[in-house]
Formats: C-alpha cells, structure tokens, sequence
C-alpha cells in the first residue's frame, strides 16, 4: 500500500500541475487600436442636468440612437450609423489618447473625452448647455 501511494501522489501532482489551464496573457491595445477593433453599438446616453428640455430632448434622440453603430477605420476616419442614415467624417485621437476629434476643422466638429475604453466598451463624454446657458456633461456609452 506504501509502495501504491508513492507512485500515485506524484501522478496526481504531476496531473494537476499540467492539466489546470494556462494563464493567458492579456492583450494589451492602444486607445486608438481599441477604437478600430471592431463596430461599436450603442447602449445608453445620459446628461448630468435637471432641466427638463435637455432631458426631453435626450429622450427624443435615445429613441433615435437604439440601432446607432459607428465604426472607426485605422485610416482614421468613420461611419456612423444613425436610425436610418449613414454620416461619415475622420476622426483624430490626442497623443494622450483621452481625447476623441471628430471632423476636425469642419462646422460638424466635435470632442469627446474618452471616459472609459476596454475591449467590449467605450464610454464618452461632451459637454453641452442647456437653453438656459447651465452647463451639463452629456455621456455616451457603447458596447461590443
């Protein structure tokens, strides 16, 4: 019996050592990889104001932006996909990868501060003013 357990603990050890999965090292990406790794859906906005105006409005483009995509193409430019209709433009990311220009040097310009970035979301955030001059942060969030 002795003998039986000295052969079979090794076997076991040597079994569990090998058989238990493999740490797998995490990619890592760039911001700007991440934007273009695949089409980003949208999932939900919302605004840090009470006013009720911004909110009804936000609620009208929600209702809008259900099926919204964008893709960003590493020649740097993008499709967005909004209910019905297709907007395209060229994009640019600051060197600190935090900052997202949109249409740069066009009346359609815009800037976003990137939030949050991961593999499966991207949030975003811009500033607005509501009609009665309050400032408020509108953000974005998108999903894989």
């Amino acid at each position: 019996m002795k003998n039986a357990l000295q052969f079979i603990f090794p076997a076991l050890l040597f079994l569990m050592i090998f058989s238990l999965p493999a740490c797998e090292k995490e990619e890592s990406f760039s911001n700007e990889e991440l934007l273009t790794l695949h089409t980003w859906k949208y999932v939900n906005m919302s605004a840090d104001t009470d006013d009720q105006t911004t909110q009804d409005l936000l609620n009208l483009v929600k209702l809008f932006m259900a099926t919204s995509t964008i893709d960003f193409n590493d020649d740097a430019t993008y499709s967005w996909f909004i209910y019905d209709t297709t907007n395209n433009g060229s994009w640019e990311l600051s060197s600190s990868g935090l900052l997202l220009t949109m249409d740069k040097g066009s009346d359609d310009e815009s800037v976003q501060t990137i939030a949050e970035l991961t593999e499966t979301k991207m949030v975003w955030e811009t500033p607005g003013e509501t009609t009665g001059g309050a400032t408020y942060t509108l953000t974005m969030e998108w999903g894989k």
